[in-house]
């Protein structure tokens, strides 16, 4: 009973949590990365819990869909034992299917890293998290860096208009004779655990002493200032109207995203088919060459320079080919669910 119960514990890790924290160790990426481990543990365990189990519903899925495994049954007869482990007899696990656990283990953390990175380019690539508080990361210093703030927030006169760069006035806490405020254009930042500020590194950085109201330049391609010797940051944001060009960019976004979810669908559609697994590697490798065609043919218009512009001739091709692999696979679809 005690040796069952352990066992069943490890699993519930294995299955639940160690998939979530995956998730979540590739969803706050780059700057983000410091949430990974902040906030309390209570939190951490439950939303690892959480998205562990969106992470295995989708796997579950997939892995039954793949080897054909009945999807009801597992699931039904938890219920009917009431999670009686006893009835389960560990020491009668054969190789095969010690090696379908592990199959089945590796896949989980597959789609547990390919869900987090797909959420984490959705959500920053669509600037959702600038739009929506709920879904804002607490690394603040970055929407403050990178003057990424909704309309709303946005002061009167910069409506409309776009942050390019950030300068910062770095003012020491010990200012020497010759310098009290250190001047440059932000290049890159570090937090500790806590989300506080490490360090600050400009480029084209200067010092100035406001006495003399002299400028000296400091050599070198990059500056690094450590939080602990600023007293005070003053940001001065460049903003530039947004031309044609950088409306393009919302439209290059929002269809990036678009295709990235059709990627993404073709990519794991056939594998919940129920056709034999050549058929799937196939149908795989169809979706993946028409969505290459769907993708050229709807990037054409949006890019900045005519010459990467796809030219009638080009098109009819590449609609010729898209629409030559969309009826192999129908055509391997439909053969497969016959073959079953």
């Amino acid at each position: 009973m005690n040796i069952d119960l352990t066992l069943f514990g490890i699993a519930y890790i294995i299955g639940l949590i160690i998939p979530g924290v995956f998730f979540k160790r590739f969803y706050y990426s780059g700057h983000f990365r410091k949430q990974f481990r902040s906030g309390l543990f209570a939190d951490r365990l439950l939303t690892s819990i959480f998205w562990g189990v969106v992470v295995q519903s989708l796997t579950f899925y997939i892995f039954g869909s793949t080897f054909g495994l009945d999807k009801d049954a597992p699931l039904l007869s938890a219920v009917s034992n009431k999670l009686e482990m006893v009835s389960v007899d560990f020491t009668e696990i054969t190789w095969n299917a010690l090696l379908n656990i592990q199959g089945y283990f590796m896949m989980s953390i597959s789609v547990a890293i390919l869900l987090g990175v797909f959420c984490h380019y959705v959500v920053r690539w669509s600037r959702l998290d600038v739009s929506f508080s709920i879904l804002q990361f607490s690394n603040q210093w970055h929407y403050r860096f990178k003057g990424e703030f909704s309309e709303a927030k946005k002061l009167k006169d910069k409506k409309g208009l776009k942050c390019y760069s950030v300068w910062l006035d770095l003012y020491l806490k010990e200012p020497s004779a010759e310098c009290n405020i250190i001047k440059g254009i932000l290049v890159d930042y570090d937090l500790d655990k806590n989300g506080d500020l490490l360090y600050i590194v400009v480029d084209g950085a200067k010092k100035y002493d406001q006495a003399s109201q002299k400028t000296t330049e400091i050599k070198g391609n990059r500056f690094l200032v450590k939080m602990s010797e600023i007293k005070d940051i003053n940001f001065r944001y460049v903003y530039r109207p947004v031309n044609r060009k950088n409306q393009k960019k919302f439209l290059i976004r929002a269809t990036a995203i678009i295709l990235l979810t059709l990627l993404l669908t073709g990519l794991i559609y056939p594998w919940v088919l129920e056709i034999p697994i050549r058929h799937k590697i196939f149908a795989v490798v169809c979706n993946f060459i028409i969505w290459l065609g769907l993708t050229s043919m709807i990037i054409s218009p949006l890019a900045y320079d005519p010459k990467q512009k796809l030219t009638r001739n080009q098109y009819l091709l590449m609609f010729s080919i898209t629409l030559f692999f969309a009826i192999l696979l129908f055509l391997t679809i439909k053969i497969g669910l016959l073959a079953v």
